[in-house]
């Protein structure tokens, strides 16, 4: 990964090297999900998306000068031949690269929205009177409650403040990295699932999750770390680490996935082998840059 941050050099994903030119085409479309408005880049080669990072300094050599400001820039989706071509024809340490630098705006910005909805829910709970709707469909979304009209309990109030919180980046992009094999296993391509997502299909077999965006695949996944029960022990050291003014680090949260019944020795390892030999601890350092944002689409052949 390089640097994480060095490693996220921060990250740019790639697909789809054309030896055609190709003209960067930017145009304004709304996202119906943030009400933003987002510039929209179309790419035919992961080279196209390096040029843009060099053009908003969203590079390995301003991050090694200090620089934690990271890019909004949001992958579309996952094209088809990062999977099936250039990822197989990089060396490794640029496909950490590439990859590393797409993924820290994902999970900076599903961070950034979780934040949000933790401000708002601490100032609810100083006017409990006050928000009613807004906290108990909270409730309902980080699995607290199951009723939409009934009104939030002081206990479902303290279990949401443990809930609803940041995530450290490097332990998400390690799990990403991981579980995706640098985006190209089955489940990141062409589904976007990139922490390996199942859906329950009511079949007899359950099949692969078909994510919008990778956006999307990491705000599902930190929602699972933040509300399903194996990962009780994970919020707790998060939340005691805040009480104790300490950062819940990636390297310190990671020691609670060790203790998860049936987990592999091994996997745990090898995330905190890719945490340390990339620098990805640099990255819970980072923040989004104040820009409008940017949508990375490929085109062409880069859409395949």
């Amino acid at each position: 990964m390089k640097a994480k941050q060095k490693t996220p050099e921060m990250l740019c994903n790639c697909f789809s090297a054309l030896s055609v030119s190709l003209i960067l085409c930017l145009v304004f479309v709304s996202v119906p999900r943030t009400g933003q408005a987002e510039e929209r880049f179309e790419f035919q080669s992961y080279k196209d998306i390096m040029q843009l990072f060099e053009k908003l300094d969203y590079t390995e050599q301003s991050w090694n000068h200090g620089s934690r400001e990271v890019a909004r820039v949001y992958l579309a989706t996952i094209p088809e031949l990062w999977r099936a071509k250039h990822a197989r024809q990089m060396e490794t340490r640029t496909k950490k690269e590439i990859f590393f630098r797409i993924l820290a705006p994902l999970i900076l910005k599903a961070n950034e929205n979780i934040a949000a909805e933790r401000k708002q829910l601490l100032k609810s709970a100083m006017q409990p009177d006050t928000d009613q709707q807004w906290l108990r469909e909270l409730a309902i979304k980080y699995r607290v409650s199951q009723e939409l009209d009934t009104e939030i309990t002081q206990q479902e109030l303290e279990q949401l403040q443990i809930r609803v919180d940041i995530l450290p980046p490097s332990l998400i992009m390690a799990q990403a990295a991981e579980k995706s094999g640098l985006g190209t296993s089955r489940f990141a391509n062409p589904d976007n699932a990139m922490f390996n997502q199942w859906s329950r299909s009511g079949k007899e077999k359950d099949t692969i999750a078909a994510i919008d965006t990778p956006l999307h695949t990491v705000e599902a996944y930190m929602l699972k770390l933040n509300t399903r029960q194996p990962y009780t022990t994970l919020r707790a050291k998060r939340a005691a680490l805040k009480e104790s003014g300490k950062n819940a680090t990636g390297l310190k949260l990671l020691e609670t996935l060790a203790k998860l019944p049936g987990q592999a020795p091994e996997y745990v390892a090898s995330l905190k082998g890719l945490i340390i030999y990339n620098r990805l601890t640099e990255i819970d350092q980072a923040y989004l840059r104040d820009m409008e944002p940017i949508l990375l689409v490929p085109v062409g052949a880069g859409s395949q």
